[in-house]
């Protein structure tokens, strides 16, 4: 068995999207100052780094992380899809429709649209300017009724170049009709990675809360050789 990290560390220059802040450390005793030891306190957005959406960030009926059953955190049938795309392009109902066969066979489904690239290179571009997805390909997506995450390689399914549709796209994701046990997760790292047997997802935060940084282990599980039987 084989396992990878698909959640990028989180560190106080993970990019952020938009306008909200970064993550900043603070010292809260140190040994030289003569304390006994040292402590940090540490300030961040609920939605940094590779993050979990849950229902409640858009509907305040909606689930919170907390209210998620341990159960649902593991993932088993899951679908790799490449969906390249540009800066603020949009992902739409027919890239989706094209996959209807294998999106409607998964529980996670995980959109790689390279735009992750850019994350390190030109952190600007990639929170500033990243790809989206349309109201109506969230809409067709919630219609697979297996389908409980979509995980994708950009800092947002909201385009920063289009808040107003990157709204409704959550609001779709989030319609109550769907039900209520689903959740986005976002700046995945998918980068170069093959598709997982297994993934487990582990929020940092486990609180009544709308969103959280997120731990997401892909496992690999080894075939068999025919040496070995």
């Amino acid at each position: 068995m084989k396992w990878k990290m698909f959640n990028h560390p989180l560190t106080d220059t993970s990019p952020q999207y938009g306008n909200n802040p970064p993550i900043r450390v603070e010292s809260l005793s140190n040994i030289q100052s003569g304390a006994a030891s040292n402590t940090h306190m540490i300030h961040l957005h609920n939605h940094s780094g590779t993050h979990i959406d849950a229902p409640r960030h858009f509907r305040d009926d909606g689930l919170a992380i907390a209210d998620f059953p341990e159960d649902f955190w593991q993932f088993e049938e899951i679908f790799l899809l490449d969906l390249p795309k540009e800066a603020d392009a949009l992902i739409a109902a027919d890239d989706i429709e094209q996959h209807h066969g294998s999106i409607g066979a998964c529980e996670l489904l995980l959109i790689r649209t390279g735009h992750e690239r850019y994350r390190d290179s030109d952190p600007d571009r990639y929170r500033l300017h990243n790809p989206g997805i349309t109201p109506e390909a969230a809409h067709l997506l919630r219609t697979y009724k297996q389908l409980r995450a979509v995980g994708i390689d950009i800092i947002s399914v909201t385009p920063y170049q289009n808040r107003v549709l990157g709204r409704m796209t959550h609001q779709a994701f989030f319609d109550a009709r769907y039900g209520n046990e689903f959740i986005l997760i976002e700046d995945l790292h998918l980068a170069g990675v093959e598709p997982p047997d297994v993934v487990l997802i582990e929020p940092v935060f486990k609180m009544a809360i709308d969103g959280s940084p997120a731990i997401v282990m892909a496992i690999y599980t080894e075939t068999m050789r025919p040496e070995d039987n």
